[in-house]
């Protein structure tokens, strides 16, 4: 079926806009061309020993062979500096007209005078970079030096080692970084360490020229990783401390703890809540990415908790063992037992300490008492031997005290002995019996009556021993 005329013309202009759009389309900013450019930066010793080393010439000549070699999408900065840094440039591409405009502004300040200001200059850039790292993919740092400074200039920074917080923060984190210190001419004293991110490059006769290397795009070593653990084996819950030991520049860790248990700090701690055996792994990262595992080795027994009764036992045990050999002897029977030196004295003297320690159960509860009466299993024997009579009186230590109480246990049994004399002057003796179940504070030297039989109480005052 033939196309009409005016449907012919339309579907031409179509396809025409279309060419047209087609070409536009491809020449839209590809993905690539809208990757972060690299960075590279130049850090240049202009101080009067340059001029009297003949390296002016020689620097330049390194300069531009440098820049031509640098991408065009890349970003130059440029400072020159003695005692002062107060020329500075940056051109955000390398293209030819850049490449033109450099080496000139280079020629119009590149005019060595005065001392060097190397570390304070340094530190500047540095603490600069780290502002402004996150909008680079790649940051190469050139150091174009003839020697140390000799008088000091910079003040806040004295020495490398003063710059290492600085290109260390650089080389942990993104994006790589590598910077390089070119010695022209000279052994220094001290270098940066390299670890820290900035390595020496010693130019052994620079005057006859010489050519700056580009930097290794291949990262730090990998990590020689190990760890250690508090502990090995355990009832649950087990608290577990894992120690870092590796070896090497790191910048992440990632803990597996081989219960579904993660962590990403350096030292962490972990607990087991199930029973199982278990195998905790650990991987770091370098600054360039490259990660390390460890091998395994350390494995973790977790044991179900002890059933109720061993849990009750062991408590049980424990108390008694604290009663024993802890509550018994420094509390309760200091504050219980008899004094040393309190007696009753009656046919012959009964020390009440040695009558209450012969108990067998002292250990466990020691006794306060001594008991008076007839029968043979009495502490201290009144009247006649008979087994069926009961105890007439008890002796007693008031808890803590130097008081001694005597107790009457049957009526009349125990009678306080008061002498008194008469008209004539002769000694009368006053029994005054006490009821069952009655008390008198012993006094020393008074004599009692106890079954029959007449007893003086023997009770030296603190810090008098008894004759």
């Amino acid at each position: 079926m033939p196309v009409p005329r005016l449907s012919r013309v339309f579907l031409a202009l179509i396809l025409f806009g279309a060419a047209i759009r087609v070409p536009c389309l491809a020449q839209t900013p590809s993905s690539q061309s809208a990757e972060k450019p690299q960075l590279y930066y130049f850090v240049i010793d202009r101080s009067g020993s340059i001029k009297t080393n003949k390296l002016v010439i020689p620097i330049r000549g390194a300069l531009v062979q440098e820049l031509g070699e640098i991408p065009e999408s890349a970003e130059v900065r440029l400072i020159l500096f003695n005692e002062k840094a107060d020329h500075r440039r940056g051109w955000p591409r390398t293209d030819m007209i850049a490449r033109g405009e450099l080496s000139e502004w280079f020629d119009e300040n590149f005019v060595p005078r005065g001392d060097t200001r190397l570390y304070d200059t340094v530190g500047e850039v540095l603490v600069e970079i780290l502002q402004i790292r996150s909008a680079y993919s790649r940051i190469q740092l050139t150091i174009l030096s003839d020697g140390i400074e000799d008088p000091p200039v910079s003040t806040r920074y004295r020495s490398w080692k003063d710059l290492e917080p600085l290109s260390q923060d650089l080389k942990r984190s993104e994006p790589p970084f590598f910077g390089t210190w070119y010695t022209l001419g000279f052994d220094p004293p001290a270098l940066p360490a390299e670890e820290a991110g900035i390595k020496t490059q010693r130019v052994p006769s620079p005057e006859q020229g010489f050519e700056i290397a580009p930097a290794s795009p291949s990262g730090p070593p990998l990590a020689q990783v190990d760890f250690a653990v508090s502990a090995t084996s355990g009832r649950i819950p087990l608290q577990v401390e894992f120690r870092d030991r590796s070896k090497g520049e790191i910048v992440a860790y990632a803990w597996d703890f081989g219960d579904g248990g993660t962590s990403d700090e350096k030292n962490p701690v972990h607990i087991y809540r199930k029973a199982g055996t278990y195998t905790p792994r650990l991987s770091v990262k370098n600054a360039a990415g490259a990660e390390s595992r460890s091998p395994g080795g350390a494995v973790i027994e977790v044991r179900e908790p002890l059933p109720w009764w061993i849990k009750l036992s062991v408590a049980l045990l424990a108390a008694l063992l604290l009663w024993v050999l802890v509550v018994v002897p420094f509390f309760l029977k200091p504050a219980m037992l008899p004094h040393k030196d309190v007696a009753a004295r009656g046919d012959s003297t009964q020390m009440l300490r040695y009558l209450v320690s012969r108990h067998g159960w002292n250990w466990l509860w020691p006794r306060s008492y001594v008991t008076l009466g007839p029968r043979p299993t009495e502490d201290i024997r009144t009247g006649a031997a008979t087994s069926k009579a009961a105890a007439v009186a008890r002796i007693r230590r008031a808890f803590g005290s130097r008081t001694y109480v005597l107790k009457a246990l049957q009526e009349n049994a125990v009678a306080t002995i008061r002498i008194d004399k008469d008209l004539s002057g002769n000694e009368v003796r006053d029994l005054r019996p006490l009821a069952a179940s009655r008390t008198t504070i012993l006094q020393d030297g008074k004599q009692y009556e106890v079954g029959g039989k007449t007893f003086t109480w023997i009770q030296p005052a603190p810090g008098r021993r008894r004759p």
